[in-house]
Order: C-alpha cells, then sequence, then structure tokens
C-alpha cells in the first residue's frame, strides 16, 4: 500500500470532517433522547411523590444529577444556625 503525505487529499479531509460531524449530531440526538427519558422519570417521580414520600429518597441521585442542567440558581443551601457557625462568636 502506497504510503501517504500528509496533506495530500483535501477530499479524503473533507470525508472525514463529514463522518466526524455526522457521528457527533448522531451522537447529540442519542444524548436528547436519553436526557429526555430520564427527565420523564423525573416527572413520573414528582406525580408519585405524594403517594409515595420516600420515593424521593430512592431515587435522589437522578434527581441531583437532572437539577444541575435546570435553569436558574439551583436549590438554596441551609443556612448554619446562629451561633454555630463556622466563624464563631465575635467579640472583645
Amino acid at each position: 500500500m502506497p504510503e501517504r503525505k500528509p496533506g495530500a487529499s483535501a477530499a479524503g479531509v473533507d470525508r472525514t470532517k463529514a463522518v466526524y460531524d455526522s457521528n457527533y449530531c448522531s451522537r447529540l440526538e442519542v444524548d436528547d433522547r436519553g436526557v429526555g427519558m430520564l427527565q420523564k422519570i423525573d416527572r413520573k417521580i414528582e406525580a408519585c411523590a405524594e403517594e409515595d414520600p420516600g420515593i424521593r429518597d430512592r431515587w435522589k441521585s437522578l434527581i441531583e444529577f437532572l437539577a444541575k442542567f435546570r435553569p436558574g440558581p439551583g436549590p438554596k443551601k441551609a443556612e448554619p444556625e446562629p451561633g454555630t457557625g463556622a466563624g464563631g462568636a465575635s467579640g472583645p
């Protein structure tokens, strides 16, 4: 087989880019469908949460994972109780 020199074929580079782009777009579509399925499960969890209060605990990892992709600031962190903060009491 003859040795291929770098840059010898612009058509080869174009074909490689076309294949890469096609695979990349396919991967995005599959990812979108997968995340859509996870979101559907999340909605079902929320719908069943009233009947089964422990369901959120069982699916906590999925709920936290999907929360990273939701717009907005996210859940507020609990503030420490007065007097128990890491800084301690400041005084004279």
